[in-house]
């Protein structure tokens, strides 16, 4: 993981806005991604990686986003990348100890494919 993203997930646990266990899940993902070779030291990742933590987070306190709009979704879907990031998110949600939601999911393939193309 890159400094700057290892500096980003630091500041949001020092300011309680995740907690340590989610931080900890957050780096197991930075882990895994960067094994299937995208490049991590972009702002792309760097989006792709706040959100996770406080979506990641939003479930640990069962807190409950909007849904993704539908339409966004079926774009995403007719993506050439989207069955792997499917098969991403579901490595990505098998890293933490909560049930990743419907909603978060959806943002989770949004991101994951944003990040595959």
């Amino acid at each position: 993981m890159t400094l700057e993203m290892e500096t980003r997930l630091k500041i949001l646990e020092d300011n309680k806005l995740i907690s340590s266990d989610v931080a900890g899940s957050c780096r197991k993902v930075a882990s895994l991604l960067e094994k299937r070779i995208i490049p991590l030291n972009n702002e792309k990742f760097e989006m792709f990686m706040t959100h996770l933590a406080m979506a990641m987070q939003r479930i640990v306190d069962k807190k409950e986003e909007n849904p993704i709009g539908e339409e966004v979704l079926n774009a995403v879907k007719s993506e050439p990348v989207y069955p792997e990031a499917v098969k991403l998110a579901e490595q990505v949600g098998s890293l933490f100890p909560e049930k990743i939601s419907e909603t978060e999911q959806g943002f989770l393939e949004v991101h994951l494919c944003n990040l595959l193309m």
